[in-house]
This record gives structure tokens, sequence and C-alpha cells, in this order.
């Protein structure tokens, strides 16, 4: 199958009145023959051309040990405090972009590594001492020193029962993170991020059971949840973290709500095959239900700018896999195409979209199109978002040649490369500083490492 870029300027069901329901049977003549005759095919990823260049070489680092990439004495972490890196992908809008921030350009070593840290499910968020994970199962919450890597405290004593940690995030001093906990089902807690001691918990909606994780905007946390009494039915909520209350709660269609982000007054939801639809828009004051867009499978967070939301399909039998949606509207600006899907979030600035499959690293305009492609080490996955901070792209990989690697935003070239064991999640980047888990895959341990870069 040829890779491609197309440009579509047709919509796809975008209201309530009609929407694509991912369950749907039935085509749309007009709509489908529309769509065919306002798409173009943009830059080809596999041919040159002047506007859009490819970067197929690998960085100059050998295959080093972890062991032989260690800092020296000098050179230790900056520690810089942030408020840049409390939700995974930076923020609430799963932008991946913090424009203030810098990564060293030339060259990275091992500050410190913390092995085993237990199965992880979550991406690495940060508070201005700490690095908070989540775990799978029984593994609870961890909290290491950033400094240091040793484990400051975890919830595995005071949260007995509690299974399948969600992403947590820090906000003022607090973590917050959803989980279920025995017979109470699934509730969302808040644990003081210095001390670990619980400060509240509670249900969101009644009969909640596993749930989805949270983001946080202007003092609201929003989550998604399955009910447990039923299994054709999930529900978005917004919870007022001082108050400690319900704002609203919204039941959907489906159990296969994922991720959500939170931007221009809205909550956009990611589905999969399960839910009504790839992504379905909400009022973020109200609950009520706006648009739904996108006929196909949506695991990672949405990504919110001003003028788009950007949603990935790992699913590319018979979608794109990048949808570029009208914020407002939910109708389709444009999609790209590419061999394989992902599962991860995009990176959004101003003026480019950049995201990730098993096929490489692909960064395009504002309007789809191509600007360059990156194929070296670390570009090649389907899990685990990039991050850009200032002009550099930090993005891990699993599969045949892993690694972490950073990449110039606006060419593509490879700065430096750190040839680790498979990096199935997102990397967090303070002033140099680089924190990120690594999996091993002939024990699948889960272990985290932080970098210093210069």
């Amino acid at each position: 199958m040829k890779r491609r870029a197309m440009l579509t300027a047709a919509g796809l069901g975008v209201s309530l009145t009609g929407c694509l329901r991912l369950n749907d049977g039935g085509t749309d003549t007009a709509a489908s023959t529309e769509r065919e005759s306002a798409t173009r095919t943009a830059t080809d990823p596999a041919t040159a051309s002047t506007t859009a260049t490819e970067t197929e070489e690998s960085t100059e680092t050998s295959r080093a040990t972890l062991e032989d990439l260690a800092c020296p004495a000098d050179r230790s972490l900056s520690g810089a405090a942030t408020d840049d890196w409390g939700q995974p992908q930076s923020d609430a809008a799963s932008t991946g972009y913090v424009p203030e921030e810098s990564v060293g350009t030339s060259a990275a070593c091992v500050a410190w590594r913390q092995e085993d840290v237990a199965p992880v499910s979550t991406a690495v968020v940060l508070s201005d001492s700490h690095v908070f994970v989540g775990g799978e199962g029984r593994e609870g919450l961890r909290a290491l020193d950033r400094t240091t890597g040793e484990q400051a405290w975890t919830t595995d004593s005071s949260l007995s029962g509690v299974i399948n940690v969600r992403n947590p995030l820090v906000v003022d001093g607090t973590v917050y993170f959803t989980a279920e906990i025995g017979a109470e089902g699934g509730r969302v807690f808040a644990f003081d991020a210095e001390t670990g001691e619980e400060r509240w918990r509670m249900e969101p909606a009644a009969g909640v059971g596993n749930m989805g994780p949270v983001r946080h905007e202007d003092g609201v946390l929003y989550g998604t949840s399955w009910i447990a009494d039923t299994d054709a039915e999930s529900v978005v909520w917004a919870l007022d973290t001082a108050a400690r209350t319900t704002r609203w709660k919204t039941r959907l269609d489906g159990r296969g709500l994922e991720s959500c982000a939170v931007g221009n007054g809205r909550v956009y939801v990611a589905g999969d095959k399960r839910a009504a639809a790839g992504v379905q828009a909400l009022d973020a004051n109200t609950g009520e239900v706006l648009w739904r867009a996108v006929d196909a499978q949506v695991a990672g967070a949405p990504t919110v700018t001003g003028n788009a939301v950007y949603a990935t399909t790992n699913d590319t039998r018979d979608a794109p896999s990048l949808f570029a949606l009208d914020p407002e509207t939910g109708g389709t600006r444009w999609t790209y195409e590419t061999l394989n899907g992902t599962d991860c979030s995009v990176i959004a600035t101003d003026d480019t979209v950049t995201y990730r499959t098993s096929d490489g690293l692909f960064c395009l305009g504002t309007d789809g199109a191509g600007r360059w492609r990156y194929t070296g080490r670390g570009a090649r996955s389907q899990r685990g978002s990039p991050v850009r901070v200032g002009e550099t792209i930090v993005v891990g990989s699993t599969g045949n040649d892993p690694g972490l690697v950073a990449v110039d935003a606006n060419t593509g070239d490879p700065q430096w490369s750190i040839p680790t064991p498979e990096i199935p999640m997102t990397p967090a980047v303070v002033d140099g500083d680089v924190y990120v888990m690594y999996r091993t895959s002939e024990d699948w341990k889960y272990h985290l490492m932080a970098l210093r870069t210069t």
C-alpha cells in the first residue's frame, strides 16, 4: 500500500442528527462522492520535494549501554521548578508543546536510573520535587525524587486494594488520579504531592466502574468512566476540586471511552469501536453533547488548539491515521494517511502538527501538507507520544531499534539519541532534564531514568 497524504475538505458526520457511528453499516453515497471530489494528494512522504524533506539517517550514537552513558560527576540535573508537566502531554489540551522550555541539542547522559519501578500504565508527570507514575494492577501510585530517583512515597500501604491507577496529574501541590478500589468501584483520589497523605476521595458519578485518565482546567477535573451495571454505557463527568462536588455528568452510548482533552470551552473525548464515535465534544460547563465525529477508533487523547482538534487512529484499513477537525462543529478539515496508525497524541503548535506512527515521525503544516519525515532511531512506534520543547522534539520508541532521540522540530534532523530498551510512555522535559520510562523486553519490567542534556 502506497503511503500518501490526503487533504479532505468535506466533513464526516459532525452533528447529533447526522453523525457517523462506529457500528453504522450504511454509507452515505452523496457524502462519499463529495469527499472524493474534494480530496487531493499532497506531497508523498516517500519522495523528495520542495515542500516535504525526509530525514532517513540514524543518529551517530553507537549502541552503548546505559551504564556507559552515565553522566560525569560534574554534570548534574538542573532540578528546575516547573508548572509545565503536571499533566500528560504538558497541558489539559494535550498539545505536547512547551515553547519556553529547552533541551540540549548536542548530547545526553544518564543522571540516574530507578530499576523495576513495577508495571506502569501511565506517562510521567512532574512537580517541583517529584516524578509521579501510576501502576497497573495493584501497584498504586509512586512518587520518586526528581534529583536522585529514590522513592519518596507510594500508595501501596495507604490504599489497600487499589487497582489500575490512571494517569496522575499534579496541580498546586495536589496529585489527582483515578483508580478502582475493591467493592467501592471507581474513585477520584487527591493526595498531598509532597507527603503522600490522602486528602480526599470521591465517586464522580453513581455506579462507576473502570476509570479513564483525568484532565484539569481552572479547578475542575474532567474524566470518563464505565457504568458498572451496564454493558452499553459510559459517563463523562466534571468534578469541582475545591467544593468536592460533581458539576455535571453525561451518559454516553458505548463502553469504549478513552482519554479526553479540554479546550475552547469543550471536553473532547476519544472513543474506540465500542463508543458512539471516535471523538465526541461536550460543553465543559454543562456536559451537553455538541457533536460527534470520526468513524474510526481513536485511542490517544485528542489534541486541542484554538483552530483545530487533532485525532489519530490506529485502524488505517478504512481510515486515515490523522484527522484535523473544526473545534466548533466537528467538521473534517483534512486528513493524512500513513501505512500504519497510532495510539499517540500529536504535537500541535500555531503552524505545525507532528505525530508518530510505526512508519516514522511526520511533521505537517496546519493545512495538512507534509514538511518532513524522520525514520531513524526512536521514530517507529505506535505507543508513547512525542513532545516538543522549544525547537526540539523528544521521542522514544518500541520495536526493532528502540531508543530515545532528539530531533530538530523545523527540519527533522536528529540531534542526539540514547540507545534504550523500549520506551512505550511519553517523556517529560524540564530545563534540559528528560524523565522517561523504559521497558526491558526480556523480563517485561519497567524502569525510570533521568537524562541531562547539553
